[in-house]
Parts: structure tokens; C-alpha cells; sequence
């Protein structure tokens, strides 16, 4: 809740756990959030739990439901993109392929566990960063894969499981109720529905806009932006064209070791934490 006591907050707020107090939560989504994280925490996927909004507590009422779910103090994505539009700046390509592995890795642990998220946005994803869980609070070190140098405290927050889906319940779901998939032709399906969320959230953060898709002659899906020819193009061009057009599952690891290997390069990888540092303090 906001108050006109926010000015008044202790600089260091940062470095305190964020909490989210949802009222009036469907009975349906709070049960999703719950088995989301019992899921993945029977299989071990700590580091993905980190990265996603799970229940802390909830609480039943005669008129409604309440569930606390962790938070970010950061911005989402929609908001942070809505910044470097506004100061005209864009997204540094290396930070954008940070952002990638994350969501590919907590993506491919959500379906590992039989969900669709179902509504993957720019809107729904926030930054996290965990300062108060750090090593050392002012210092982020050279990229690391098993997120060592504080890497694993940094990332992303996947919120919002109102429109999740449990495989084991529906495992094929209608598509009619979503614009672009139904515009291309895809009537039903399961995961299709986050592949093209993550598509319109990779686009968002590479060009600040929405997502816009042509079809080519071969029948073949792909975005209508023009890909900067600096960045590394062929790799962007594959994301979208997998994103897009794949029907099925689609192991999102392949994608995510790619750009992993990527920011381990020496020209990236000595950039991409005075990225992150300098995205951290103007948020």
C-alpha cells in the first residue's frame, strides 16, 4: 500500500524482504501459487523459486481470500522499458541476454513441474534484486552461470498466476481468448501461450515497444522489427523464430545456454555488472 509516509522510509528499505498482499485472491489462483511452489520445491528448484512470486502465507475469510507472496521493491519490465523510452535510451544488449537466461531457466522450471503461467508480460515480470541477501550489498562480480558473485541474488520476479493452467487438469487449452495466437492461426494448444508471452516480453526489452508479427511466404511467424545488425543478430533472429513458432514443449535451455555462453565472452562479460550496477542505482 502506498501512504503519504513512503518519503519517510529508511533509505536501506531496498535491503528488506518485499512482500505482496494480494485481497480477495480466486480461490483457484491461490491454490495454483501453493502447488507452484510445492512442486518445485519437491524437485529441488530452489534457484527457480527465487525467481518467481510463491506463496509465503494465505489467509481465509467468510468474503475472500488474502495470500502474502514475495515482492520486488524494482520496477517490472513494462515500467523500467517506460524509463529508458522516456530519457531515450535503450536496454544494453547484454543486460537484455540476462534477462533472457532468466526467464528462460524459471520458464522451463515452471513447465518441468506441469504449469502454464499463461499470461507472460512485460507487466508481470519485475526485476529482483535481493541486496539484502548479498555477500557484499555494493558489489555484483564477473557474470557466472551457477550464479556465484551474487548473480543468483539477481534476476527476475514472475508474478500474476491468475490465468495458470495445471497440465495434469487441462492438458490442451483454447486459444480463442488470445489475440495474436488466434490471429495466427493456433486454436489450441498448452505452451504455446508462454512461448509467445516470452517473445513479446524479449521484444519489449530489446526495442521498448510492443511486439508486432508477419508471416513470410514458407508460413513461417517472425517479428516486423528490424534487428540491429551490431547485436548479435543471428541468435535474436532464432529466439523469436523458436518463440514463435513452435506447437508443443520446446526445451528453453537450449536458448538460455546459448546466451549464457555469449555473456561469458571477454568483451561482454567485463561490461555486464557496470550494467547491472548502473540499471540498480537508477531504480
Amino acid at each position: 500500500d502506498e501512504d503519504d509516509d513512503d518519503d519517510d522510509l529508511d533509505e536501506n528499505a531496498e535491503y528488506v524482504q518485499c512482500i505482496m498482499l494480494d485481497v480477495n485472491v480466486a480461490p483457484s489462483e491461490a491454490k495454483m501459487n501453493f502447488t507452484l511452489r510445492n512442486r518445485l520445491q519437491e524437485i529441488g528448484q530452489f534457484r527457480a523459486l527465487e525467481s518467481i512470486s510463491v506463496s509465503i502465507s494465505s489467509w481465509a475469510f467468510s468474503n475472500s481470500i488474502v495470500v502474502a507472496s514475495k515482492g520486488s521493491v524494482k520496477p517490472s519490465f513494462a515500467e523500467l522499458m517506460q524509463r529508458h523510452v522516456s530519457s531515450g535510451t535503450t536496454m544494453p544488449e547484454a543486460l537484455v541476454m540476462f534477462y533472457v537466461v532468466e526467464l528462460c531457466r524459471t520458464l522451463d522450471a515452471i513447465h518441468d513441474v506441469g504449469i502454464i503461467h499463461g499470461n507472460i508480460s512485460s507487466e508481470n515480470v519485475f526485476v529482483r534484486s535481493d541486496m539484502h541477501k548479498m555477500d557484499d550489498a555494493t558489489m555484483v562480480g564477473l557474470f557466472n552461470t551457477e550464479g556465484s558473485n551474487n548473480w543468483n541474488h539477481q534476476g527476475i520476479l514472475v508474478t500474476d498466476f491468475s490465468q495458470s493452467v495445471d497440465l495434469t487438469d487441462l492438458p490442451v487449452q483454447n486459444f480463442l481468448d488470445h489475440f495474436l495466437l488466434s490471429a495466427m492461426g493456433r486454436i489450441e494448444g498448452n505452451f504455446e501461450r508462454d512461448y509467445v508471452g516470452l517473445a513479446g516480453v524479449v521484444h519489449v526489452l530489446l526495442f521498448g515497444k510492443a511486439m508486432e508479427v508477419g508471416c513470410d511466404d514458407d508460413g513461417m511467424f517472425n517479428i516486423n522489427t528490424q534487428i540491429c545488425p551490431l547485436w548479435e543478430k543471428q541468435l535474436w533472429e532464432e529466439v523469436f523464430t523458436a518463440l514463435l513458432n513452435t506447437t508443443g514443449r520446446m526445451p528453453l535451455s537450449n536458448l538460455q545456454i546459448k546466451f549464457e555462453s555469449c555473456l561469458q565472452q571477454p568483451a561482454v562479460i567485463s561490461k555486464l555488472s557496470g550494467h547491472l550496477a548502473k540499471q540498480n542505482l537508477t531504480m
